[in-house]
């Protein structure tokens, strides 16, 4: 079930995936994301979104993230676990 768009307004907007999904719902014109954008059938290896992530770094782009549950926030983002965002 999807989520309400009165609760994905509620959401904190660290993460960088995230930023870009409220950003895109918010915005009337609508902007594509830098990047490139990963092929469903053969993703890149390491976290999904390191292609168009401007905080994407070697280890992003070689270890998927974890999900952990940081500040109250489940995040799978090793930016955003090592407090670089």
């Amino acid at each position: 079930m999807p989520t309400p768009l009165l609760e994905v307004s509620k959401l904190r907007v660290e993460f960088p995936g995230r930023r870009g999904t409220l950003v895109a719902l918010d915005d009337v014109s609508f902007s594509i994301a830098p990047g490139e954008v990963p092929n469903p059938l053969n993703p890149p290896s390491g976290c999904t979104f390191n292609l168009r992530c401007p905080h994407a770094n070697e280890r992003c782009r070689g270890e998927r993230p974890k999900l952990l549950d940081i500040d109250g926030v489940r995040v799978a983002c090793h930016p955003f676990e090592e407090r670089r965002i």
